[in-house]
């Protein structure tokens, strides 16, 4: 068992099989750091409980390759949990920013005028997931441009061969995930990432698909090539991309984007077999983790 003081920012309510009441609880360590817990036989107001500081006892129970988080006594603390403020990262903010001199014509154009001017606050705050790799405040800055400097790496191994456009390969990287800051909503104040109500009508690839096409009509510049590098990032149909990706920078951007997912998601698996992981609302572990990482990208 483990014992860790959070503080609780939503609980749902649930009917068990046999008729009895169950919560999932969903709670934040003072890092900042997001947990979900399984609370069986549930009877209180769960508005009781919301803004609430517990201390949690938990065992983890595993079932069909997921693992949760079963609630064994929950104490109410009589102090309450001061959750660390988010700072934003400059280095890495100013790393970031660096990319746009790498990039050329009307795809340095959009990325400097929608990711680094217009969304930039929002983007560089948003996380790339709700409960899996790269998720809370500031994770899809981090993720995008592992990304980028992965497709870098490999437009130098591949350019004499493939005769690459670097801007094109880049600004794919850029937008690949673009959307997901309009998918996963994060509070400031708490870094709470929840779900926005529109994500199953409307997907992260879609709304990046969406919003570079607009942007392209408004400016009369074909964004075809980059929107397809969107579209096939997830690298197959059964993985959520709506295309197969045909372009050799298509290709490279879906690579990178599953090599930096999985090391992610392998990585949050070390950490909860050593018992160190604070932040994986779901387990990760099982045989099936590196060919899942895009079926489970949320």
């Amino acid at each position: 068992m483990q014992i860790v003081l959070v503080k609780v920012v939503g609980v749902e309510v649930k009917l068990a099989k046999n008729n009895s009441k169950f919560a999932i609880l969903t709670t934040v360590l003072k890092n900042r750091a997001q947990l979900q817990f399984l609370e069986w036989n549930f009877n209180q107001d769960p508005s009781a409980l919301l803004g609430s500081t517990f201390e949690i006892t938990y065992t983890a129970d595993s079932y069909r390759g997921a693992t949760s988080l079963i609630v064994k006594e929950r104490k109410k603390s009589i102090i309450p949990l001061k959750i660390d403020k988010y700072i934003p990262n400059k280095e890495l903010e100013a790393e970031f920013r660096e990319w746009s001199k790498f990039m050329e014509g009307k795809y340095k154009k959009i990325f400097e005028e929608l990711i680094l001017g217009t969304y930039w606050e929002k983007f560089s705050l948003a996380s790339a997931a709700y409960s899996n790799h790269h998720a809370g405040p500031g994770m899809l800055l981090v993720h995008t441009n592992r990304v980028m400097k992965l497709v870098y790496s490999m437009y130098h191994m591949y350019n004499s061969v493939y005769k690459l456009d670097l801007s094109l390969l880049l600004a794919g990287a850029a937008f690949h995930d673009y959307g997901k800051m309009f998918d996963y909503v994060v509070e400031e104040d708490s870094g709470v990432v929840s779900l926005a109500p529109h994500i199953a009508l409307v997907g992260h690839i879609a709304k990046v698909a969406m919003e570079i096409n607009h942007y392209g009509i408004m400016q009369v510049v074909d964004y075809t090539m980059l929107i397809h590098c969107v579209l096939g990032h997830h690298q197959k149909l059964e993985w959520g991309s709506p295309v197969n990706p045909t372009i050799p920078e298509a290709f490279l951007v879906a690579m990178a984007d599953y090599t930096d997912g999985n090391m992610e998601n392998i990585d949050l698996c070390r950490k909860e077999m050593e018992g160190t992981s604070t932040f994986s609302k779901k387990s990760t572990t099982g045989g099936n983790i590196i060919n899942s990482s895009f079926a489970k990208d949320e």
